[in-house]
C-alpha cells in the first residue's frame, strides 16, 4: 500500500551536499535583499576598480545583508567598505567578499538618551541642583558671602604727617612757592 500524498505538503528543497536547508526565518526580506543588491551596485560608482558582475553582487548579497541590519546608512557603509583600497584589485569580487566579512561593525547602540541620568542634590535639603553646579549646596542653602574686610579701620595712622601733607597741599594750590617751608 502506497503512502498518501498530502496535497498541502510540499516536497523538500534538494540542497547541495553539506548544507542544511534554509528555515523560514533565515530567508532575508526582499528589502534587505533589494538594498544589499543596491549597495553593491553603487560601488562601481565610488570607486571603478569595484566593478561586480550580477552573478557577482547575486553570490555577495548575503554577505552584505547583515551590515543594513547595523544601522548604518548606506553611505557609510559604502564608505567603509571602499577606504584604504589597494593600489591593484586583481578580483574585486573577492576583496568586497573578505571585506564584507572582516570589517562587519557590531551594531549601532539605540540612540535614544539617558534620561535617567543621577542628578545631584544639595547636600543639607536634598534639592536638585543644576547639572552645572559646582557647589555641594542649593542657592537657598549657601550661606551669604560674608562682608569684605574694613580696609579703611586696617590702615596705619599717619594723623600729623597727614596734617602737613594736606597743609603743603592748600599752600601749593594757592601759588606759594614751596621754597623755605618747613617739612
Amino acid at each position: 500500500m502506497k503512502p498518501e500524498k498530502n496535497p498541502e505538503q510540499k516536497p523538500p528543497t534538494p540542497t547541495c551536499a553539506g548544507t542544511q536547508p534554509e528555515s523560514a526565518d533565515s530567508t532575508p526580506t526582499p528589502t534587505a535583499n533589494a538594498k544589499a543588491t543596491a549597495l553593491l551596485r553603487t560601488l562601481s560608482q565610488a570607486e571603478a576598480r569595484l566593478a561586480l558582475s550580477p552573478a557577482d553582487i547575486a553570490s555577495l548579497t548575503p554577505l552584505a545583508e547583515p551590515w543594513l541590519a547595523t544601522g548604518l546608512t548606506l553611505a557609510t557603509i559604502r564608505a567603509t567598505l571602499t577606504a584604504g583600497l589597494p593600489t591593484a584589485i586583481h578580483s574585486p569580487k573577492a576583496l568586497i567578499a573578505d571585506r564584507l566579512q572582516r570589517k562587519l561593525p557590531d551594531r549601532t547602540p539605540d540612540p535614544t538618551p539617558n534620561h535617567h541620568q543621577r542628578l545631584t542634590e544639595c547636600a543639607r535639603c536634598r534639592d536638585p541642583l543644576p547639572r552645572t553646579s559646582t557647589s555641594p549646596n542649593c542657592a537657598a542653602c549657601t550661606p551669604p558671602p560674608s562682608d569684605p574686610p574694613d580696609h579703611q579701620s586696617q590702615r596705619p595712622d599717619f594723623g600729623p604727617l597727614h596734617d602737613r601733607v594736606n597743609a603743603l597741599r592748600t599752600l601749593l594750590s594757592a601759588g606759594v612757592p614751596p621754597v623755605g617751608l618747613p617739612l
